[in-house]
């Protein structure tokens, strides 16, 4: 079935309707006998009944507007259609396409944000599904003054869910690739999550780079964009899409798709605009190569506002941290999500959490900002003294969020080193405890009710992870 919704930034996500096709299209509103021209409704301001409208479903809004012709106005204020997540899923993802073409056909021009999502395809309903996302994008192509600022697409997923259907799959990459080249307004695209072939994906992500958007696009998230394990650093075809996107601030990706050409690519491209680099390292996928401490200050300084976001997601071994974190990064903010359930090829028994924070701080103790640690399972070599060091040592930390599991007196001992550090730059601290006994717990909480009050911070959450 294929359904639309829209929200703004105060608004939930809302159904389509065919009502709304109707009465968009209608010349008369009906007026209520109720409705008085001295009635306090009639004095409601337009901004009051555009946030009663964004809280409405479509079949609400419908009505709504039927009820006289200023009500009926409002209900085509451009700022009401701006955002639509289009579902095309299942058998009558075909029929439901009309009613999204319409939609299209008359707000189309105040549409900004599109959400495209692909479904789940099976035998019988991958053709249907690529059928209409192909006659649903060709009809997009062809409305007059559209502005379509961000485009994403969800859930499309090409190695698992459309592998076993190569005709379906070829028609759903052509009407993207046809899309995409067609945009002249995209300020972010986000393609994450694609997992496409290296043939496919460079044909998709040459079509950006050749449009009109290339001049554009600021933000552009391509983590997972291709089948895993894939070294996209060393196919030339994706350096030289990188390259025609002159106007990057925040760029996306794997740790696969980095290396000392890639960060040669944006210095020369995107010198000026890029704020952020954001790189995953994914511990389903290989991390054999390093990128010098040369390349990285070189990247430095021909983009001197960057600032890099290194994203571990898996048990990874200390060799591949080692590989990653290289002096002359310009690091801004370190997550580490490491869960035992997450796929992971390593030896479990190399990771070495410990050891990994003795690293970060003996390398990047007067840049980290942010930090972020999830670590749901135990190691041989308990990290409690390894996070006391690193609160202690790191100068410039502002936020810090620590999920893990250590003792109660470590959490004392992190509060009583914040407590002495003055001037104070770390803004927000959320510490959540796991594996906590009742009475441990009790004492948690009132660690926590102290360090509210005595640490001064802006925000600061300290409490048990249930």
């Amino acid at each position: 079935m294929a359904s639309s919704s829209s929200s703004d930034n105060q608004s939930k996500a809302v159904k389509s309707s065919s009502s709304t096709y109707t009465v968009l299209t209608r010349s008369k509103s009906k007026s209520l006998s109720a409705y008085k021209s001295d009635s306090w409704w009639n004095k409601l301001p337009d901004e009051a009944l555009i946030l009663v409208y964004s809280y409405l479903e479509d079949s609400d809004r419908a009505s709504m507007s039927s009820v006289c012709k200023h009500w009926n106005i409002i209900f085509r204020t451009p700022t009401l259609w701006r955002e639509r997540h289009f579902m095309f899923v299942g058998m009558r993802a075909t029929e439901h396409t009309k009613k999204a073409c319409e939609f299209i056909t008359h707000v189309g021009p105040h549409l900004r944000r599109m959400v495209l999502e692909c479904g789940h395809p099976v035998l019988h309903t991958a053709r249907p599904i690529a059928e209409a996302v192909a006659t649903f994008l060709g009809h997009t192509i062809k409305i007059p003054n559209m502005r379509v600022t961000y485009f994403k697409v969800v859930y499309l997923d090409c190695y698992h869910s459309w592998r076993f259907f190569d005709l379906s799959r070829g028609k759903l990459i052509d009407a993207l690739t046809k899309f995409l080249r067609k945009q002249r307004n995209l300020r972010k695209l986000d393609l994450s999550g694609a997992h496409m072939t290296s043939a496919e994906g460079m044909r998709c992500l040459a079509s950006a780079a050749q449009s009109p958007a290339r001049k554009t696009i600021s933000y552009l998230h391509i983590k997972d964009f291709f089948e895993l394990r894939y070294p996209a650093f060393q196919d030339n075809r994706f350096r030289d899409n990188l390259a025609r996107f002159t106007s990057l601030r925040q760029l996306y990706l794997n740790y696969l798709y980095v290396d000392e050409h890639v960060l040669q690519v944006l210095r020369s491209h995107s010198r000026t605009s890029l704020q952020y680099l954001r790189i995953v390292v994914d511990s389903s996928e290989p991390c054999n190569h390093s990128i010098s401490a040369y390349s990285w200050r070189d990247f430095s300084d021909g983009c001197p506002h960057a600032k890099v976001v290194f994203h571990f997601l898996g048990k990874l071994s200390i060799e591949d941290y080692r590989r990653v974190f290289v002096r002359s990064v310009p690091i801004h903010e370190v997550d580490i999500l490491s869960w035992d359930r997450y796929p992971s090829d390593r030896d479990p028994t190399s990771e070495d959490m410990s050891a990994v924070l003795a690293h970060i701080i003996s390398t990047y103790s007067a840049q980290l900002v942010n930090f972020r640690l999830a670590f749901d399972h135990l190691s041989d070599e308990p990290i409690d003294s390894a996070l006391v060091m690193l609160l202690d040592r790191c100068t410039k930390l502002k936020d810090v969020c620590i999920n893990t599991a250590i003792r109660i007196d470590t959490v004392e001992k992190i509060c009583a080193t914040l407590k002495k550090k003055r001037p104070r730059v770390l803004e927000h601290l959320e510490l959540k405890v796991r594996d906590l006994t009742p009475e441990e717990v009790s004492k948690l909480r009132g660690i926590a009710i102290l360090s509210s009050e005595e640490l001064g911070l802006r925000s600061v959450d300290v409490q048990p992870d249930d």
